[in-house]
């Protein structure tokens, strides 16, 4: 799913697999549109469980579009059993001032950027279980046995929730 055609175009190439993927021309901003888009409703059966992955998409949403409220409608949206899962950039692993220089390249971008803390970031799981280990660092997430000496530098929080 995007709002910018060049995209939904390069994405459907990509996901060319019949009867396994779909992509859609939508805007995360409008969450009921999206979950009556004909393509969604004709690929996912949203009665039952289906995952959510908002994988470093919301830090591109700006408080004024009601982030909250979109992952609310969505969560509404969902089937008990459905998935949250998201990663999302946080300023809480470097510097203030090195948060305030990356915010600041985004400046005039087609999206700007806003990191959220941890806190922020937990509230979008409001409706959900978080599933462990919680929300961690991204590559604290159930790291495989063999990566379990694995860092990289991390600048998200990452995290699974279950709708009840």
């Amino acid at each position: 799913m995007d709002y910018d055609p060049v995209v939904v175009t390069h994405g459907s190439a990509l996901l060319a697999v019949p009867d396994r993927s779909v992509m859609v021309r939508a805007d995360l901003r409008r969450p009921g549109e999206l979950l009556a888009h004909p393509e969604v409703c004709g690929f996912l059966n949203l009665s039952r469980p289906v995952a959510v992955m908002l994988i470093a998409i919301m830090h591109f949403v700006p408080d004024s579009d009601d982030p909250y409220g979109i992952v609310a409608a969505l969560r509404d949206g969902l089937a008990p059993g459905s998935y949250l899962a998201m990663v999302h950039l946080s300023g809480d692993f470097v510097e203030q001032n090195a948060a305030a220089e990356a915010v600041s390249i985004y400046e005039h971008a087609s999206a700007r950027l806003r990191p959220r803390s941890k806190a922020e970031i937990l509230r979008f799981f409001d409706g959900f279980e978080l599933v462990p280990p919680g929300l961690v660092a991204k590559h604290e997430w159930r790291p495989d046995d063999g990566d379990a000496g694995y860092r990289t530098s991390n600048v998200s929080w990452g995290g699974v929730g279950r709708k009840s």
